[in-house]
């Protein structure tokens, strides 16, 4: 399951949104890319379901949005909640 991606597309942001909340089960690192962008916007860890360490930036106005998943443990994401 390691380097698989999801992708979200037309996710819109009126302003900066600089904090992330992931809603999962199980455990991994997750990779958080914004449009067409080589380098992550954010990521995040989870530890049996609990956010270890998490960070993203990005700006206002309609994105597609890219996530990567590495070193998993029967992860299941349930929700994505972005914030400014």
């Amino acid at each position: 399951m390691d380097e698989n991606e999801a992708f979200y597309r037309y996710v819109e942001w009126e302003t900066e949104v600089n904090d992330i909340s992931i809603e999962a089960t199980g455990s991994g690192e997750i990779f958080i890319f914004l449009d067409n962008q080589e380098n992550p916007s954010g990521s995040s860890t989870l530890t049996e379901g609990q956010i270890g360490a998490s960070s993203f930036h990005g700006h206002s106005g309609k994105h597609e949005i890219r996530l990567q998943f590495n070193q998993v443990h029967n992860l299941v994401v349930h929700a994505l909640c972005f914030r400014g």
